[in-house]
């Protein structure tokens, strides 16, 4: 089985973790990022948005703290990958 199984298998993302103050944080800015992907997502692929706008949908997506979220998980996999370490 592993012969036609493993050229597509893709790491996953580990399980890591957050302080309380950090973990609040982080379910406050995936609701907001996640409902507003979500909805334009969907407006993208039905053609209500032009995908010209995509810029603009970027933009909007730093503006609710995407880049936030992402230092977030960026700084807890490095915690993950020092405590490989140990």
């Amino acid at each position: 089985m592993d012969i036609w199984t493993k050229p597509y298998l893709v790491p996953r993302y580990p399980v890591v973790y957050f302080d309380d103050n950090q973990n609040d944080r982080v379910l406050e800015l995936t609701s907001s990022v996640r409902d507003y992907m979500t909805m334009m997502d969907a407006r993208f692929i039905t053609g209500a948005e032009p995908l010209g706008n995509i810029p603009g949908y970027l933009e909007r997506l730093r503006n609710l703290g995407a880049a936030e979220l992402e230092k977030l998980y960026q700084d807890a996999y490095a915690i993950y990958r020092r405590n490989l370490g140990q």
